[in-house]
């Protein structure tokens, strides 16, 4: 089941520059930066990146789920990633605390709100533009709904049960 939502499309130029400095996780080479005129600025988020996720990674290596840098979708954990970013610049600290307790145990999630917070704060510094977090909401929401369906036309059924794939579903970029 192919699901087309235009989530790409809809992204600032800051926060696709935030999915390329997250998919440095996955690879050493360098020229991910497509826009000349947000490379030096954004380039200073890759290290608090590149932290986070290799907390989240060494706690559960499942929770990284991120596409290849050419791969025009985005994935429901680099949504959240950007979702937690756009909660602590909007001062709601609350909801980033919890969002990290899903990934991180609790020992480790006050480092990991630390990270998020020195990436919500050189945004800030920026002048990134802030995406209102009920937008991001409605995506995770959205995304988490598609992967359920296509989980469920995907299983095999066991005596009237369907049984679940375990295949993560993605929204397209474009």
């Amino acid at each position: 089941m192919y699901v087309d939502n235009s989530v790409y499309n809809t992204l600032n130029s800051n926060e696709v520059q935030t999915i390329h400095a997250m998919r440095r996780f996955l690879s050493t080479c360098d020229g991910f930066w497509t826009n000349k005129k947000h490379a030096t600025t954004l380039s200073l988020i890759d290290r608090p990146i590149r932290s986070l996720l290799n907390l989240i990674w060494r706690n559960d290596p499942f929770a990284v789920d991120l596409h290849r840098h050419q791969d025009p979708s985005v994935t429901l954990f680099e949504i959240q990633i950007l979702y937690g970013i756009s909660e602590l610049r909007a001062g709601n600290h609350q909801t980033v605390e919890e969002l990290l307790t899903w990934w991180l145990p609790e020992q480790d999630a006050t480092n990991g709100f630390a990270m998020l917070s020195t990436i919500a704060g050189i945004m800030d510094d920026i002048g990134a533009e802030r995406r209102q977090t009920d937008w991001f909401r409605a995506q995770i929401i959205a995304l988490s709904a598609l992967r359920i369906l296509a989980r469920r036309s995907r299983a095999p059924r066991r005596h009237g049960v369907t049984q679940s794939a375990g295949h993560p579903m993605n929204a397209p970029l474009h």
